[in-house]
């Protein structure tokens, strides 16, 4: 759970810089059975705000947003079509691993740019 709170830490320290509010989602969680169950809002009470920063920790999220937060690299900054194609043909077993590693590594790095740069 260490990692969760380091990134919540993380993310509450750019929400504070940009001026935004604070979203922790901790789905799908290795400790609850219910992997749209928030862990976040199961096991802290969540605060109104953190050092003027508005928090929003929703118990349970919707199918729609388990999606786009378990394949977050596929959706963000916005979706890509072969990288979606990837994720399916890599569930097939169809080996396409060295085709898109190279372009998994650079919507990372795109992803990071905007984070580090609002």
């Amino acid at each position: 759970m260490g990692d969760n709170l380091l990134a919540a830490a993380k993310t509450w320290r750019y929400a504070k810089k940009t001026n935004r509010t604070l979203v922790i989602v901790w789905t799908p969680s290795r400790y609850l059975a219910d992997k749209r169950e928030n862990a976040f809002s199961r096991f802290f009470k969540v605060p109104e705000s953190i050092e003027g920063v508005p928090v929003i920790a929703e118990p349970s999220i919707d199918r729609l947003s388990a999606l786009l937060i378990s394949h977050p690299y596929f959706f963000s900054p916005r979706p890509d079509l072969r990288l979606i194609l990837y994720k399916v043909s890599s569930k097939l077993r169809v080996n396409t691993d060295n085709l898109f590693k190279q372009r998994i590594r650079r919507r990372q790095e795109a992803t990071d740019r905007i984070i580090d740069n609002p």
